[in-house]
């Protein structure tokens, strides 16, 4: 009679056992959180892997994945809509006006950007003194770009005029009809404008990858995301470092990927931007400091904020919990797989 007593009390304490440690383990309980990315190009492929190789689950978490610009996704980010914004450039103006954000990785720090001019009278730098160079919009990072340009050459913010055309289509758009003559363009522009036959009209006439640091692709959240959640932010960069892997080792399937979100691109296309995108990517995610004190220092001129005011790059970044992911990752021995 005891033993039969006994045994549904076992049966009920071994099931509260089994329970107990799958609720440990279940990712189920993770609560879900929004980041943003800005384009379907290769310099969030990153993210994109993370999502479809299911790195972000692999880590407990419910990610999900939001289109937002710049402009956009950093008064999100603040008002508390994103947890993480992909968008740490355009973060940057509002770090410099005193907003509680930290860019714990950069993604990439050389421009996808170049500078063509399908003006007959243009060749050099030099030449487009007084000139309209269109550009996508103001305070992003197209403009900070030229405007890095500039400084670094000694030449002044006024040496060119700008024309803001409001987005890429309609950069592409503008040169093809003749309307603009000169503009600074991404590699997906420019693989758009080859695919159309224009660029033999042209030439470039810097290429920013070999000029400058800025960076154009990473990660930003808020301080108190890493304050109140350090696990997570831990979490959510192993999860994007092992998509930035799969994206510096895995051509064909980033560019599956990639077409999965744009299937309108030809392949052409394609594989220039993913080309591009794996020779961009940060090999450690970090920033050095004296090229991030340039980009503060550039980014305070174009935003009207007294140089005074600039914090010191380390206050600006965060990148501890990037490097523990990246260690744990490497002593794991973890490896992308297509």
């Amino acid at each position: 009679m005891r033993r039969t007593q006994q045994c549904p009390r076992l049966l009920r304490a071994a099931r509260a056992a089994a329970l107990a440690l799958w609720a440990l383990a279940s990712p189920a309980s993770a609560e879900s959180f929004k980041i943003s990315y800005a384009g379907t190009n290769a310099n969030f492929a990153q993210y994109f892997a993370a999502e479809d190789k299911g790195y972000f689950k692999d880590e407990g978490l419910d990610v999900q994945l939001v289109q937002l610009g710049g402009g956009t996704a950093t008064p999100a980010l603040i008002a508390g809509d994103l947890a993480y914004s992909g968008s740490p450039s355009s973060a940057m103006s509002a770090i410099l006006r005193g907003a509680a954000l930290k860019v714990i990785l950069i993604g990439q720090s050389k421009p996808i950007y170049e500078l063509w001019s399908f003006d007959p009278t243009v060749h050099r730098l030099e030449d487009l003194k007084g000139k309209v160079v269109g550009l996508t919009q103001h305070g992003g990072t197209d403009e900070l770009a030229l405007r890095m340009l500039l400084r670094a050459h000694g030449l002044p913010p006024d040496f060119v005029t700008l024309v803001l055309l409001g987005s890429q289509a309609n950069n592409v758009a503008a040169l093809m009809s003749g309307a603009q003559q000169n503009a600074v363009i991404t590699r997906v522009e420019k693989g758009q404008l080859a695919h159309a036959g224009m660029l033999g009209r042209g030439r470039m006439i810097v290429n920013f990858h070999d000029e400058i640091r800025l960076q154009t692709g990473g990660l930003v959240t808020t301080a108190k995301e890493i304050t109140e959640h350090p696990d997570r932010v831990e979490h959510v960069l192993r999860a994007v470092w092992k998509g930035t892997l799969y994206l510096m080792h895995e051509r064909e399937g980033v560019i599956e990927i990639v077409r999965r979100r744009d299937p309108g691109l030809s392949r052409e296309t394609l594989e220039a931007d993913v080309d591009g995108g794996m020779a961009d990517v940060d090999a450690d995610g970090v920033m050095p400091m004296d090229a991030a004190a340039k980009e503060l220092a550039a980014r305070a001129e174009l935003n009207g904020i007294d140089p005074a005011t600039i914090p010191p790059p380390e206050q600006v970044y965060e990148f501890a919990p990037l490097k523990a992911a990246i260690a744990e990752i490497a002593k794991s021995g973890w490896k992308p797989e297509r």
